[in-house]
């Protein structure tokens, strides 16, 4: 490159190679006819101004001084003095010519504002692909290569250094990030600009703007034409105040703009952003179609940052590649940054270093999940003074401990800046910790003890630490990992919880010398093998009828199973003053994990089903117990030996009704309705006897609206820890999100009490029905067995009582023209008349078994029939689905009984049907 190229108007005589331009003067080199001259650029900047080395470069021997002022009378002939209006624009030119213009050979996507930028700009370069580079706060990157950035945006020289290589490596775009210093000083003037996008202001380098106002006549430069260009797609914020300043301005001057935010004005309307464990859901609307997206970034506020990615590439890229190619954006280093330590709880570490970023990323952790906040954070020293009351009042209120820090002092003594910092904190729910290490390794200890959040902000991915003794290598990533491992804690690859289960060990001898455990079923099988286990002495005995003849003087303590609530025996020893406790009780006693306690009449197994499956889906260790399948003493030891491991526990009225031990955090109360009425007497003794569960929990209660409704019923107040949780009203969104396995509404009722469950426990909100799309509801639940011909056959087996038939019949006859019902077994002491609505409700009962002859016997001139043996049972459903004029019909097995007589237990009856009835018609 030649002078002639910075003046043209130059004589031939006097033209020089260039070979270097510079703006410090220690850059200069000696001017030589071989290699050519260096250029000096006099900028006046904030702090130093460049005239004032005019001297300096000329006796180190510069070639020509590009400046504002005119020419100085001391400097030598040979030397060039040319005098430009505006130096910082000249310099900038300059360089784009000494690079070969490679701007105008690339689509340029510039991002502006306080907070955001950094993820924007991954964004887009996410969505445009491997054609893209970015040049960002925290990195220049294209292709396979990656450089630190020194600052938000480079210097003119570097920047277009960046472009020239961009375009040698194969790049057509690339995404920039343009901070208000680059703006005012013109370090990419004149860029052909692809996309502008504004993305927020607040509160921010006051020490090098004056206000408010001056910050944000900076920004706008990239916008009104001041930056040297206008781009023909603006994306701006229409949520921020200062974004719809801007579309106000931009319209006066009959130049275009898309807003994003949350309001109906927006033409991309953010809708929502829900966080998973490992990221969000971000719905948004634009034009009359609304989408969703899956994001690894959390935060409720990448909603936003992405969505703005998305309006300023929507010209160039289809949307719906867009949407998946975002999916696989991986979080920005230093920005929400995730580590999740096995003891629980979980770290972020964020660039947050003003008021209104760390605002927006602690709102966004309380909305994450309810537990403990620390927030470490400092501020740094020359620089903006004003914040550092407003960043400790923001902790304050959002936190419940912060712990304040040195971070970048510089040369400013931190006493001073702590103090300033202090000022801001109105309560004493703060400490200061100087140095920043020791200050993380105090607050990663902390969080071992509450297991909550913690948040580290400040420094985001810098490594640098400036100090009045200099410049050293402080990163609060590496800085965490050390201390875990100093605690000798593992941390996870991918964050991920996995689920390692101990080798057994012997539990303490708790003064126990001989246990009588009452029930020889499975209940009373698990309790005899772990005290086998435990080398405690034991007997076990089965009191059926109650004329068992055993010796209880000599027992220290009774363990029954849930059915011998009512046993004699059980009687007998607490008139003896016999501690006597329940499984639940007594599995309680060995261990202290977590535990989710549902109760209910119906729906109880399918709810733990739900809820384990759920947990397992966000990486949380869930194991689902019950009286039906596996006892919670079985799994005492694998409780025990893991603190992390949920129980999530099945919880019947017998065991309910004589807790004592046994402490739930979360209880559920899925539906009440008769049953059970043969053991508890009446219904309000059923009543009290689940009620019972709920006065033990510690934390919080869940009941459905029906469950809520008995309540006023009985005139019983409702817990003040218990939230009434009515269903989800899209019943079609979410079974449509479930990939069609919530097909009815008491499906989705009780998914609705495990989603507002998981608010509560798991450290994120979740998106409802997606987390069900691999699920399998347990066995002999209300299903879809085989269809044949016009006719399907639903196996509803597990149905005990009335109101689980009721619910499957009602589900049923919306899929098809005709329902016929099996029905039968033992009563339980039900209310004949409770099946009146379904004998009515149906096209033709076929009864089977005791139950099924009072029914048979009570409802007579219905269409009814009973028969005693298997033969007959289908020859006359095989009349029944053979007649009519091929409409839609189906078959329903759901009993409303404990069990046949002839089985033992749901899956055995179960099974019958499916293998006996079903398949040979």
């Amino acid at each position: 490159m030649k002078w002639s190229h910075i003046d043209p108007k130059i004589d031939h005589g006097r033209n020089f190679l260039i070979r270097n331009l510079c703006n410090h003067h220690e850059q200069i080199c000696p001017y030589s006819l071989e290699m050519g001259g260096d250029v000096f650029f006099a900028i006046r900047g904030k702090r130093f101004d460049g005239n004032a080395f005019v001297e300096e470069v000329i006796r180190r021997g510069a070639r020509a001084i590009v400046s504002e002022e005119p020419s100085k009378k001391f400097f030598p002939n040979e030397l060039i003095w040319h005098q430009v209006s505006d130096v910082a624009a000249a310099w900038t030119e300059a360089q784009r010519r000494f690079n070969g213009n490679p701007d105008k050979n690339l689509k340029i996507y510039a991002v502006t504002g306080t907070a955001g930028k950094t993820t924007v700009a991954y964004a887009i370069q996410q969505i445009l692909g491997n054609s893209c580079g970015r040049l960002t706060t925290i990195d220049s990157q294209w292709k396979d290569r990656t450089f630190p950035s020194p600052m938000t945006t480079a210097d003119a020289r570097q920047s277009f250094a960046n472009f020239r290589e961009m375009l040698s490596d194969g790049c057509d775009t690339v995404a920039v990030e343009l901070s208000s210093h680059g703006l005012c000083e013109k370090r990419l003037f004149a860029i052909p600009i692809e996309a502008a996008i504004f993305t927020n202001l607040s509160h921010e380098h006051l020490d090098y703007h004056s206000s408010m106002e001056e910050y944000f006549d900076a920004k706008i430069r990239l916008f009104d034409g001041r930056n040297g260009s206008v781009s023909n797609c603006i994306v701006t914020n229409g949520d921020d105040t200062f974004g719809r300043r801007l579309l106000k301005l931009l319209k006066e001057k009959n130049i275009s703009a898309a807003a994003v935010g949350t309001s109906h004005r927006c033409q991309w309307r953010l809708l929502s952003c829900k966080n998973l464990r490992e990221g969000s859901i971000i719905r948004f609307c634009h034009g009359s179609k609304c989408h969703e997206f899956f994001t690894k970034l959390i935060g409720d506020f990448q909603g936003m940052n992405l969505l703005q990615a998305i309006a300023a590439t929507a010209h160039a890229v289809d949307l719906d590649l867009a949407l998946s190619r975002l999916e696989q954006l991986h979080p920005v280093p230093g920005r929400m940054q995730r580590i999740v330590p096995d003891f629980g709880g979980e770290i972020f570490i964020d660039f947050a270093h003003k008021p209104a970023a760390l605002e927006c990323v602690l709102r966004s952790l309380r909305r994450r999940r309810k537990c403990v906040i620390h927030t470490l954070f400092g501020c740094g020293g020359e620089r903006d003074r004003e914040k550092r009351p407003m960043m400790a009042a923001i902790a304050e209120r959002y936190s419940d401990f912060s712990i304040v820090c040195e971070d970048n002092s510089r040369n400013e003594p931190r006493e001073k800046i702590f103090a300033e910092i202090i000022g801001g904190f109105r309560r004493n729910n703060f400490s200061c910790i100087p140095d920043r290490q020791r200050a993380i390794h105090w607050a990663v200890h902390a969080l071992k003890k509450h297991r909550g959040m913690l948040l580290i902000a400040g420094k985001g991915h810098e490594t640098i630490h400036e100090t009045v003794q200099g410049k050293s290598f402080l990163s609060d990533c590496v800085a965490v990992e050390e201390n875990l491992k100093n605690l000798r804690i593992h941390v996870p690859a991918q964050s991920k919880d996995t689920l390692s289960l101990p080798p057994k060990k012997k539990m303490p001898i708790h003064g126990f010398s001989k246990i009588l455990i009452l029930g020889r079923g499975i209940t009373g099988q698990a309790v005899r093998k772990f005290c086998e286990n435990q080398n405690y002495r034991w007997k076990i005995c089965c009191d059926d009828d109650g004329s068992a003849d055993i010796s209880i003087g000599d027992i220290d303590l009774l363990v029954h199973s849930p059915g011998a609530i009512n046993s004699p025996i059980l009687q007998r020893a607490k008139n003896l003053g016999i501690p006597c406790i329940g499984d639940l009780d007594f599995a309680q006693k060995f261990y202290a994990n977590p535990t989710v306690a549902i109760t209910g009449t119906n729906g109880k197994t399918s709810t733990v089903h739900m809820l384990c499956h759920c947990l397992g889906k966000l990486s949380i260790p869930a194991i689902g117990t019950g009286n039906i399948g596996l006892p919670t003493i079985e799994l005492v030891d694998t409780l025990a030996g893991n603190s992390r491991l949920w129980n999530v526990c099945e919880v019947s009225s017998f065991q309910a009704k004589n807790l004592k031990v046994f402490r739930p955090d979360y209880a559920i109360w899925t539906t009440f309705s008769p049953n059970h009425l043969d053991m508890h007497g009446d219904y309000f003794s059923y009543f009290l006897a689940k009620r019972n569960l709920l006065n033990l929990a510690k934390k919080k209660i869940f009941l459905s609206a029906g469950v809520a409704e008995q309540f006023k019923e009985f005139s019983i107040p409702l817990p003040s820890n218990c939230e009434v949780v009515s269903g989800i009203t899209g019943a079609h969104s979410c079974e449509a999100e479930s990939g069609g396995k919530l097909q009815f509404q008491h499906q989705i009722n009780n998914f609705s009490l495990v989603e507002r469950l998981l608010e509560e426990i798991a450290p994120w909100e979740v998106h409802p029905g997606r987390l069900l799309r691999d699920f399998a509801f347990p066995p002999h639940r209300l299903h879809l067995y085989r269809t044949i011909g016009n006719v399907s056959f639903w196996n509803d087996s597990k149905a005990t009582n009335a109101a689980a038939v009721r619910a499957a019949v009602s589900s049923i006859r919306l899929k098809c023209d005709q329902l016929l019902w099996i029905t039968g077994g033992r009563s339980k002491g039900e209310d004949v008349n409770d099946f009146a609505s379904i004998v009515a409700g149906v096209a033709g009962t076929i009864a089977m078994g005791e139950m099924g002859w009072h029914i048979f016997s009570h409802f007579k001139g219905k269409k009814i029939h009973f028969f005693s043996k298997d033969d007959e049972l289908r020859q006359r459903l095989r009349k029944e689905i053979e007649s009519g004029d091929g409409t839609k019909k189906a078959v329903l097995f759901s009993p409303g009984f404990a069990s046949f007589d002839r089985f033992k237990n749901y899956a055995e009856r179960g099974n019958w049907f499916e293998r006996e009835i079903c398949d040979r018609l």
